[in-house]
């Protein structure tokens, strides 16, 4: 067992992590982060609570579980106050707050010693889901601010 443990089979185990890695984690994290960004952009400054740059957080290992929730939060109120500045009606106080709170707290599930194996692919499914629903909400912002007395509702 001890001649399992050498310095280059650790790097060799290393290296073969970080190929999993990259491919698997990362690049999805890539561009959720840009979705973010994308959605934060189309707001106005004003209604922003939290900078678009500040989404890159996400990306440093244990600090993106507590990140995740401020930025889910801020990106809830930017969108209740954006739709709200453009007089979009919406469902709820704020867009994609619930199903965020949920990936979020499962998120940090995750890191719970015998949760992992249950909170995981729960997150996974959450994280998509939310995903989903921010990339829905920022197509929503493409569209032309409806007209007073619209009966067009978003969730």
């Amino acid at each position: 067992m001890g001649d399992l443990l050498q310095p280059m089979h650790l790097f060799v185990l290393g290296i073969a992590c970080l190929f999993v890695y990259l491919p698997l984690v990362f690049v999805p994290k890539i561009f959720y982060i840009l979705t973010i960004q994308k959605t934060l952009h189309k707001c106005a400054p004003e209604v922003c609570s939290i900078d678009p740059g500040t989404c890159w957080l996400f990306l440093i290992p244990l600090v993106s579980t507590v990140w995740h929730f401020f930025m889910m939060n801020g990106v809830s109120r930017a969108l209740a106050a954006e739709f709200a500045r453009r007089g979009v009606p919406f469902m709820g106080e704020q867009p994609g707050h619930d199903i965020g709170l949920a990936m979020c707290i499962v998120g940090a599930c995750v890191l719970v010693p015998g949760l992992c194996g249950l909170a995981f692919p729960a997150y996974l499914v959450l994280w998509i889901l939310y995903w989903m629903k921010i990339n829905e909400f920022s197509r929503r912002l493409d569209l032309p601010v409806s007209q007073p007395g619209s009966t067009v509702a978003i969730s």
